[in-house]
């Protein structure tokens, strides 16, 4: 279990344990219904565990674009170029958003999971 939000919670349904307020990452063109410009888009919701080390995600709130910038930064591990204010942010100031942002894929249209590691685990380590 990730507990690396401090607005997590975890609460019990059944036997399962569920995973809340996680923020990720897709593909816009993997978003059903996503009609902005941004190459990305950030969401929030449930991880509910599969039992086969993949979680789906289900009651996803906060939808909006994110740019190629932010999600280069994530997933860096480094530094990251911000062209609109024309300054670099060490890697640092990055950090903090790696380690509570997952990464999501599509398996059909509106159906979103993760593998439920942060771009931290799998970038920065």
């Amino acid at each position: 279990m990730k507990m690396s939000n401090p607005e997590l919670k975890v609460v019990r349904f059944g036997s399962d344990d569920v995973i809340a307020t996680s923020l990720f990452y897709l593909a816009a063109g993997q978003f059903a219904g996503y009609e902005g410009s941004s190459p990305y888009v950030e969401f929030e919701g449930v991880m509910r565990p599969n039992g086969d080390g993949t979680y789906q995600i289900t009651n996803i709130t906060h939808t909006a674009g994110v740019d190629q910038d932010t999600v280069d930064g994530v997933t860096s591990g480094g530094s990251i170029y911000l062209p609109e204010f024309g300054i670099t942010i060490p890697a640092t100031a990055m950090e903090p958003i790696a380690q509570q942002t997952y990464d999501a894929y599509a398996y059909s249209e509106g159906t979103y999971y993760t593998h439920g590691a942060t771009y931290h685990e799998l970038y920065w380590q």
